[in-house]
């Protein structure tokens, strides 16, 4: 079996706390955490952006740019912060790398998502790749990851295994 009683008990206790953060901290209705003002202003911080700077990215570590550049949203902010990756990966990739960039990423990880859901019955490593490609997509939208190691690693074994299967295909006809 792939999942054993203490696997399971471990897992859920998991998920359980991970919800538990998520609903406390990255989903908090009074909008005063940095997170929740990220997500409920990211239409006025495009438009501070510009379209220009939308389209092609600030690059990585100031993409808190349209957010502090703008006195109304810095006032909300717990303090004055120099410009920075905000707590998400899509907002940092949207304004770091811009729209072509984020799409780009995204693109990539839904076709290897899919890829894999599709292989995931196939063999446990299948199964496990999809699982750490689902991590990664619903990870960015509470977390920040610009482009950590695991994640690059998850995305160069499936885009390895995706192509090596391909080849296997192709060639035995």
């Amino acid at each position: 079996a792939l999942i054993s009683p203490t696997l399971y008990d471990y897992l859920s206790s998991n998920l359980v706390r991970f919800y538990e953060r998520v609903s406390v901290n990255y989903l908090n209705t009074t909008g005063d955490d940095p997170r929740s003002i990220y997500h409920y202003y990211l239409l006025n911080a495009i438009a501070n952006n510009g379209i220009l700077w939308t389209l092609l990215g600030y690059g990585v570590g100031v993409t808190s740019y349209p957010y502090v550049s703008d006195p109304s949203i810095l006032n909300l902010l717990p303090e004055s912060y120099l410009p920075y990756d905000p707590g998400s990966t899509y907002i940092t990739y949207l304004f770091g790398l811009g729209v072509v960039g984020v799409g780009a990423y995204v693109f990539l990880l839904i076709s290897m998502m899919r890829l894999y859901k599709r292989r995931m019955h196939n063999s446990d490593y299948e199964l496990c790749i999809y699982a750490m490609l689902c991590a990664i997509f619903y990870a960015g939208f509470f977390y920040h990851y610009t482009f950590t190691l695991y994640q690059v690693i998850v995305l160069i074994i499936a885009l390895h295994a995706s192509f090596r299967n391909l080849r296997a295909v192709s060639f035995r006809g």
